[in-house]
């Protein structure tokens, strides 16, 4: 540790990357966060460095989106299986309508 500044407290490790201390406890119990025992109670202390490393390795890289299909040329028949939960939808859609009174 060659760092100048304070050792933080979970709470003060959290409020620094806006999360709470249960979150920065939990990473330390996990080894995902070096931190510190200190005095009679053993308190956890977090050095900035070690902070810092572990929000830079807790980067996630954002996936790309996936490219939508282009719509088939031909509408699918009524007799012709579909997949569950999608809304195809078709010029009959909406053909039994009843005009409206004006």
């Amino acid at each position: 540790m060659t760092s100048r500044e304070p050792l933080l407290t979970p709470a003060q490790a959290g409020e620094r990357c806006r999360i709470c201390a249960k979150t920065v406890l939990r990473a330390v119990h996990a080894g995902r966060l070096r931190a510190y025992r200190l005095g009679e109670k053993a308190a956890y202390r977090i050095a900035v460095e070690d902070l810092e490393a572990w929000v830079e390795q807790s980067v996630v890289t954002p996936a790309r989106p996936a490219r939508a299909s282009p719509p088939s040329a031909a509408p699918l028949r009524a007799d012709e299986q579909q997949p569950m939960g999608r809304l195809t939808l078709t010029p009959e859609i909406g053909a039994n309508r009843r005009p409206q009174a004006l």
